[in-house]
Parts: structure tokens; C-alpha cells; sequence
């Protein structure tokens, strides 16, 4: 693949493994920071790696990958996944705001925007489009953003010449004239 990727990822655990999957690819950057409106330190919320087994138990499975990179700015989120509170880490990380981002790592030319921030991808597609001036497609996690929210959302998506479609779990999201 002749592309370039910018893959952003808070838990270090996690960001190992992208790391780890991305090793053979050619113009891949990694950052270990995650998101957010402003830059700085920020507290982010995941499952205590010593309570897997646990889940291990509890789903009867012997893959829970998947707690590995469920992480949220709202400790309830993880709740609402089953997660009990007292099995809830909280980690001080760095974050970086779009604008910076895309400075930093020299990517006015974004053609593709990726998130999936368990509940937080309205706040962050809203501040990409308010304050950046490139328009790629853009797939993000709808699922966990409130009602209301995901109605603001599609309303400054329309204004700014979005079109966009449900896949799941997913919307995406393309300016009108891209095809």
C-alpha cells in the first residue's frame, strides 16, 4: 500500500499492538496520545489489565481483546459495557488537539478521518469541522452519542455539504460533490 497513515492510539497496550500490526507497512506514523479538544493531560478510563480473567469467566470466551482497547474520557462508558467500577483504571495521558495533529505531522492533504472514542466522536468531529479547514470522508461511531448530540451533529455535517449513510455501528460521511 502506497499510502500514508497517522494512527493515534492512548493506551499503550494497545498502541504496542497497532504498532506491532502495522510493522510491515511503509509510511505509517504512530502517535501514543489520543484526541481531544485541547492538547495537555487528561484522565482516560480502561479495564485493569489483572481483572481479563475475569471477562475470561464471565462471557466464557478465551478472546478478550477487545477490553484491551475500550478506553473512554467517561468511566461510565466502560459501565455500560459490563465493566464492573472497581475493574476501571483511570490513566493520566497526553493529548493533541486536530490542529495540531495535522501541523506536527504534516497532513493537510487528509483524504480519510477514522474515530471510534467510545462516546466521544461527536466532540471530536464537530471540533475537526469547526476548526479545520480540510473535508475528508469521515467514518466515525455513532452508537454511543447522545440522541441530541447526533442530531447537532448531523446538522453541522449538512451545512458543511456532508452526505452520509449508517453502516452499522458506523456513519459515514462524504461531501455532496465526491463522487
Amino acid at each position: 500500500i502506497n499510502t500514508n497513515l497517522l494512527l493515534v492510539e492512548p493506551i499503550k497496550s494497545a498502541f504496542e499492538q497497532l504498532e506491532k500490526n502495522y510493522s510491515g507497512f511503509k509510511n505509517v506514523k504512530f502517535v501514543n496520545k489520543a484526541i481531544d479538544i485541547e492538547s495537555g493531560k487528561k484522565n482516560i478510563f480502561s479495564v485493569n489489565p489483572k481483572y481479563y480473567d475475569f471477562y475470561k469467566k464471565k462471557y466464557d470466551s478465551k478472546d478478550v481483546s477487545w477490553l484491551t482497547v475500550l478506553a473512554s474520557f467517561h468511566k461510565k462508558h466502560l459501565e455500560y459495557h459490563g465493566i464492573k467500577s472497581n475493574h476501571i483504571q483511570s490513566t493520566e495521558i497526553d493529548c493533541i488537539n486536530f490542529k495540531e495533529l495535522i501541523e506536527k505531522y504534516d497532513y493537510q492533504k487528509l483524504d480519510l478521518l477514522v474515530t471510534d472514542t467510545e462516546g466521544y466522536d461527536d466532540v471530536l468531529i464537530t471540533n475537526f469541522i469547526q476548526n479545520i479547514d480540510i473535508r475528508p470522508i469521515i467514518i466515525l461511531e455513532w452508537i454511543h452519542i447522545n440522541k441530541n448530540k447526533a442530531e447537532d451533529l448531523i446538522q453541522l455535517l449538512k451545512v458543511n455539504n456532508y452526505k452520509f449513510f449508517k453502516i452499522n455501528k458506523d456513519l459515514i460521511c462524504f461531501q455532496n460533490n465526491y463522487f
